[in-house]
């Protein structure tokens, strides 16, 4: 597992962005920030295509799957990166999944939310 302390680190940098940023900065990034233990647990148990996961000392990591960077940081630096007013501790980033509608479209009715 990485440690990092820096708070300018660009890893961090990024989650900050993807943390007070719009639907427009994800979409850019291609990723979404996720935010505590539990879901943390749900993302993996729907197996999520999770990136990176960010635990502050002290807590537990999960069983995470290979490709998963696994990253901890001081308890401080959590507080400067997790959108939570009191962070849990963990948080994670996850790949957006690909929204491109199919070329061609069998049916006479169609449902297109967004």
């Amino acid at each position: 597992m990485e440690w990092i302390t820096s708070r300018k680190n660009p890893l961090l940098t990024q989650i900050r962005k993807l943390a007070s940023g719009s639907g427009r900065d994800r979409r850019e990034a291609g990723e979404y920030l996720g935010d505590g233990r539990k879901l943390l647990e749900e993302a993996l148990k729907w197996r999520a295509p999770l990136t990176t996961v960010v635990v502050s000392e002290g807590v537990e990591l999960p069983a995470l799957p290979s490709e998963v960077r696994a990253v901890q940081v001081p308890r401080d630096v959590m507080e400067t990166i997790s959108p939570m007013k009191t962070p849990q501790g963990a948080l994670f980033l996850a790949r957006l999944p690909e929204t491109r509608p199919p070329e061609t479209l069998t049916g006479d009715r169609y449902l297109v939310l967004d």
